[in-house]
């Protein structure tokens, strides 16, 4: 089925032909270290749900398998989702419309959203997360998937996301915008469309950021504006 690879090629293949199953991975061969020394330990100190790699940094024949990985209980360096005990890699972790996972833990959420009165600005309105409602404003969504922007159409994550969230995963995230596929992330609109990390705040004021911004041919173009607010970490 392979032919003719090297024992970690061989060893990747194999592991990424499973995953395609929908398994939990463990690579663990990152190969023995420098002149016969001590072979990579790539969850060595580290805790379970910790990125990690089966690549020796000194090794650079190792090939790493393009997905992220995490350590697990056991210490491997798996391929796959990582449920640590007591622990949670997503808010689907948590009891629905009781908890989120905020820093790897299941912790009670914020239900509060349909009984307080707060004031959204910037068209900005409260959200429901993982069957709760907190007392909290975000921007809005044009997009959770490519599938919503149509053909060539790409889902552009924007900057309010949960802790857990990948970086540029739109499916954790809210300020999403749609604009053709091929451009670098994240887009340079500013936070009134894409909002801010949870904790700071968006402020029109200071700094300069377009109020608008789509992709053509590989590239950003924008208003030529600064009301479109930056984010601000609170003093």
């Amino acid at each position: 089925m392979f032919g003719l690879m090297t024992p970690r090629a061989w060893l990747l293949a194999v592991s990424l032909s499973i995953l395609g199953c929908g398994a939990n991975v463990a690579v663990n061969d990152g190969g023995s270290g420098e002149g016969g020394g001590a072979a990579w330990e790539p969850c060595d100190g580290k805790v379970c749900g910790q990125d990690c790699t089966p690549c020796d940094p000194d090794d650079p024949s190792c090939v790493l398998p393009g997905t992220t990985m995490a350590c697990n209980e056991q210490g491997e360096c798996v391929i796959g989702d990582v449920l640590c005990v007591g622990g949670c890699t997503r808010d689907e972790d948590c009891a629905f419309g009781a908890e989120w996972c905020v820093g790897g833990e299941c912790v009670a959420c914020d239900n509060s959203g349909q009984l307080c009165d707060i004031d959204c600005g910037f068209g900005w309105g409260t959200y429901e997360r993982y069957g709760c409602f907190p007392c909290d404003c975000a921007p809005r969504n044009e997009c959770e998937s490519d599938a919503e922007c149509g053909a060539g159409g790409h889902c552009y994550a924007g900057a309010f996301c949960w802790d857990y969230c990948a970086e540029g995963d739109p499916s954790c995230c809210l300020g999403n915008l749609c604009s053709q596929a091929g451009c670098s992330e994240p887009p340079p609109v500013g936070c009134v469309v894409r909002g801010c990390p949870q904790g700071d705040v968006c402020d029109t004021f200071s700094g300069c950021a377009s109020s608008g911004c789509g992709c053509g041919d590989g590239s950003w173009g924008c208003d030529a504006d600064c009301g479109g607010g930056v984010c601000l970490t609170p003093l």
